[in-house]
């Protein structure tokens, strides 16, 4: 994860909400060519009949305050996004006009998604997940009893086979075939609650890995001194770090994030150095 994503999740509880960087109109729209694949303005120029000029115009948000209209609804149109998200009025860039209904939520659900009390981010990537589907359907079958009848079903065989057996074997000989028959009886709480488990223990060791740059971000520290060696080790790399108290404040966070302070750009040194002095008004007042 970089530090902007780190940002966003520490947002609620750092006030860090007012320096996450929005992407320019510029921005947007070179990112939008690039993943149509087009490499330069030239080459989408001749597709939209839009001049190559108005097109590094618009990509230049020091050149792009007069963006004309119906070029703008072009463009658009064009990349399948909506205008309100290019002109930064939204963060929906292509969903902006469905309804609530259309989704299906209730009330209460829709207060609580705009109260957003919760990671939205992780939400969305929950939702989004290959998995996601399994999970709701293994819920489904679970909570409105789809299997039940089933189950009852296989349970009650096995249960009239176990009856016989006890009836017609001799004590010495009926022990084993009826511990076998009654392992074979399913528990569907116990059954449901094991495949619901799995499945959101998939998706979740999935979405930390690909929030992980660092592979020891994935390992665990079960005790002190684990937690030690990792202090250690983060101090270590510090020892020849030549730099003011500010850039090795800077130096060390990015340590710990697993990021590379060289491969940062001004707006992401900018944010960490916020929140390090938020951290330490926090930690003053403590």
């Amino acid at each position: 994860m970089n530090v902007i994503g780190v940002c966003y999740i520490l947002s609620k509880k750092n006030g860090c909400d007012d320096i996450l960087p929005k992407l320019t109109l510029g921005e947007k729209l070179k990112d939008l060519r690039f993943a149509k694949g087009y490499k330069n303005t030239e080459d989408l120029a001749k597709v939209i009949n839009i001049p190559k000029t108005t097109l590094n115009d618009y990509e230049n948000d020091e050149k792009n305050q007069d963006v004309g209209y119906a070029n703008l609804i072009i463009l658009a149109k064009f990349y399948d996004v909506s205008m309100d998200w290019l002109l930064g009025l939204s963060d929906v860039d292509r969903h902006l006009n469905t309804a609530y209904s259309d989704l299906g939520l209730s009330d209460s659900s829709i207060d609580l998604l705009k109260e957003a009390k919760f990671n939205i981010r992780l939400l969305n990537e929950l939702i989004q997940h290959e998995h996601f589907a399994d999970f709701m359907a293994d819920m489904e079958i679970y909570i409105d009893g789809l299997a039940t009848m089933q189950i009852a079903t296989l349970n009650s065989v096995a249960k009239l086979a176990k009856d016989e057996i006890t009836d017609e074997y001799t004590p010495n000989n009926k022990e084993y075939f009826i511990r076998t028959l009654k392992a074979a009886q399913i528990k569907e709480d116990r059954y449901f609650h094991s495949v619901i488990h799995e499945d959101i223990d998939r998706i979740a060791d999935d979405l930390r890995i690909l929030h992980s740059e660092n592979k020891k971000d994935t390992q665990v520290v079960s005790d002190d001194t684990g937690g030690l060696s990792i202090l250690i080790e983060l101090l270590q790399k510090l020892k020849d770090f030549n730099g003011t108290p500010q850039e090795t404040k800077l130096k060390l966070f990015t340590l710990i994030l697993g990021t590379d302070i060289n491969k940062l750009n001004k707006q992401e040194k900018a944010v960490i150095q916020t929140l390090i002095k938020k951290g330490e008004m926090t930690w003053k007042k403590a």
